[in-house]
C-alpha cells in the first residue's frame, strides 16, 4: 500500500492522513459488507442491529396460540424458530403459513394468516354398528378456506346392505377441530325413498371425521317430532332407492 503523507498545513501537534483512492475503495467495500450483514441479520431475526424499518417474512407456526399469545415461528430459510407474538386477531395452529414481522425494538409478531384455499371430492363412508355398505354408492365434495371446511355428501342405497343399529357417515377430508369440550359439528339434510322426504341431522363430535346420522319423524298424534339413530327400520324400512343427502360447515385444526 502506498505510504500516507502528512498534511504539513496543519499544526505540528496534529497528524492528519490523506487517503489515496485505493484506501477509500477498500474502506467503502468493508462498510458495504458490514451494512449488508447488518441488514441480513435483522431480516433473519438473528439480531445484530436496531433499525426503525420493519421487515416482514414468510414463516410457519410451530404450535397453536391464541391471539395475543406467544408461540414459535420459523421464518422461511432459517434453521431455527424464533418466538413471536400472535397479533393476527385469530387463533393460529401449528403448521399454518403466516407473515412474520420484525418491528425493532418492539419485538417479533405474527401479523397475517395466509389462508389455504382448495376444493375437491371426498368419499363418504356408510358405516356404524353392524352396518353393511354392500350396494351403497357415495359421493362428496368439499371446499376449504383456512380452517373453515364446507362439505356436501350423498349416499344412495341400492340394496344388499344394512344401516345396522346406528348409521354413521364418516370419511370427512379433515377432522372436526378438537376443542376439548366435546363441541359437536352439525350437518343437515334429508332422506328420500322415492316418494317422501324426511329431514336428518348429521352429528360429528370434535376430533372425529364423521358421526351418527339421526332421522326425524313427525307424528300426527301427538304433533311431535321423534329424533333417533337411523336403523334398518327408522325413519322407515330401508329399501333400494333410498337416498341420504347432507351438508355441513365446520372448522378443522388439521394442517
Amino acid at each position: 500500500m502506498p505510504a500516507r503523507r502528512q498534511d504539513e498545513s496543519r499544526s505540528p501537534g496534529d497528524v492528519f492522513v490523506t487517503l489515496l483512492a485505493a484506501d477509500i475503495r477498500e474502506i467503502t467495500e468493508i462498510a458495504q459488507r458490514v451494512a449488508a450483514e447488518t441488514v441480513r441479520n435483522l431480516g433473519r431475526g438473528t439480531g445484530g442491529a436496531t433499525m426503525s424499518i420493519p421487515i416482514t417474512r414468510l414463516g410457519t407456526v410451530g404450535a397453536p396460540a391464541d391471539n395475543g399469545a406467544e408461540t414459535a415461528v420459523r421464518p422461511d430459510g432459517d434453521l431455527n424458530a424464533v418466538p413471536a407474538v400472535n397479533a393476527t386477531g385469530f387463533a393460529v395452529n401449528g403448521g399454518q403459513r403466516v407473515l412474520v414481522l420484525w418491528a425493532p425494538p418492539l419485538g417479533v409478531f405474527i401479523t397475517n394468516v395466509l389462508d389455504r384455499s382448495q376444493r375437491g371430492e371426498w368419499t363418504p363412508l356408510w358405516q356404524g354398528p353392524s352396518a353393511n355398505s354392500t350396494g351403497v354408492s357415495t359421493h362428496g365434495t368439499y371446499y376449504r378456506v383456512g380452517d373453515l371446511v364446507h362439505v356436501k355428501a350423498k349416499m344412495n342405497f341400492g340394496g344388499g346392505g344394512s344401516a345396522g343399529t346406528s348409521l354413521q357417515m364418516n370419511g370427512l377430508p379433515w377432522p372436526v377441530a378438537t376443542s376439548g369440550d366435546f363441541h359437536v359439528a352439525y350437518g343437515v339434510g334429508h332422506f328420500w325413498n322415492g316418494t317422501a322426504r324426511l329431514p336428518l341431522t348429521w352429528v360429528c363430535p370434535d376430533g372425529t371425521t364423521g358421526g351418527d346420522v339421526e332421522g326425524h319423524l313427525a307424528f300426527s298424534t301427538p304433533a311431535a317430532v321423534a329424533l333417533g339413530p337411523t336403523t334398518n327400520t327408522f325413519p322407515w324400512t330401508l329399501a333400494a332407492g333410498m337416498e341420504l343427502v347432507a351438508s355441513m360447515t365446520y372448522t378443522t385444526d388439521a394442517a
